[in-house]
C-alpha cells in the first residue's frame, strides 16, 4: 500500500530514517532555490526516482495542504510492526505508549511527534480501534511515524498483559489517578495507557494497569486534550530520565 506525504520537512525526515520506503518524488519545476536543490541532490544520491513536474500537477495531488511544490509517494506498510516485532526488540524499548482508542487523526500525528521528540521505543494500538497511520497522521507527524515502530495488535489487553510478564510496569494516564505524574518512578521499562477521545480507556484496559497517574490541571477545564496529555507525561519520564530524549 502506498500513500503520499508532502512539504520539505516532512520528506527530508523520511529520506534520513526510512529512506527505502520512498517509491519516488515529485518536484515543481519552478522551485530552484537552495533548499529545493539541496533536496535534489539528496534525492539523486540515493537512487529514488526524481520527476521533475509542472506546479499544477503537484497542487492536484495535494490541492488542500501547503505542499511547498514537492510530494513523495511512499510505502506505508513499513511503518507497520507486528506483534512477534515488538517483543523481540524489548531490550532497546524502555517506554511504551499503548493508544487504546485514539480515533483523530490530528491528534495521533501529534502524538507520534511527540513520542519521535522524546525516544518512545514503539506505539501500541489495537487493530480495530484506532485511527492507524493515513496520510493525515503522516503528515502532523512531520516525520514521527518514520521514527516510531508502530505495533498494531489483535487484543490490547493481552498484549499488555505480556508486558507485565516481561517486567514492564503498567501506567494508567486518567484525570482520577491516585498520583500525580511527578509522584510516579519512572526509571525501569513502562507502559503508559492512554484512552481515546472522550471515552477515555475501555474497563478492562483500565483495571490492567498498575496504578494510574494524573496531571494536575487548574480549575477552569476539567481536562487536557489526549495529545497534549501525552507530550506532558512523556517530557516529565525525559526529566526523570533525561538520557532518553531523542530530538527529532
Amino acid at each position: 500500500m502506498t500513500s503520499t506525504i508532502f512539504g520539505f520537512h516532512t520528506i527530508t525526515t523520511k529520506l534520513r530514517h526510512d529512506a527505502d520506503s520512498i517509491v519516488e518524488i515529485l518536484i515543481s519545476k519552478n522551485r530552484i532555490d537552495p533548499r529545493s536543490q539541496k533536496l535534489r541532490k539528496d534525492v539523486i544520491s540515493r537512487g529514488i526516482k526524481l520527476r521533475e513536474v509542472a506546479p499544477e500537477r503537484i497542487q492536484a495531488i495535494v490541492p488542500n495542504g501547503n505542499h511547498q511544490g514537492v510530494v513523495a509517494l511512499v510505502n506505508q506498510q513499513r511503518m507497520r510492526r507486528s506483534e512477534e516485532d515488538l517483543f523481540d526488540n524489548l531490550e532497546g524499548a524502555p517506554v511504551l505508549l499503548a493508544l487504546d482508542g485514539v480515533s483523530d487523526p490530528q491528534n495521533m500525528g501529534a502524538i507520534f511527534r511527540s513520542a519521535a521528540c522524546f525516544g518512545v521505543g514503539g506505539i501500541l494500538v489495537p487493530k480495530d480501534n484506532s485511527v492507524g497511520v493515513t496520510e493525515t497522521v503522516t503528515r502532523v507527524s512531520c516525520g514521527g511515524t518514520d521514527i516510531v515502530p508502530y505495533y498494531p495488535v489483535t487484543n490490547l489487553v493481552r498484549t499488555v498483559r505480556k508486558l507485565k510478564d516481561c517486567g514492564y510496569w503498567v501506567v494508567g494516564a486518567d484525570m482520577n489517578g491516585d498520583k500525580a505524574i511527578s509522584e510516579v518512578d519512572f526509571s525501569g521499562p513502562v507502559v503508559v495507557v492512554f484512552g481515546g477521545e472522550g471515552s477515555g480507556m475501555r474497563r478492562l484496559t483500565r483495571e490492567n494497569c498498575d496504578f494510574l497517574a494524573n496531571i494536575p490541571i487548574g480549575p477552569a477545564l476539567d481536562s487536557l486534550n489526549v495529545s497534549v496529555s501525552i507530550g506532558i507525561l512523556l517530557y516529565e519520564i525525559s526529566r526523570q530520565r533525561s538520557k532518553f530524549i531523542q530530538p527529532l
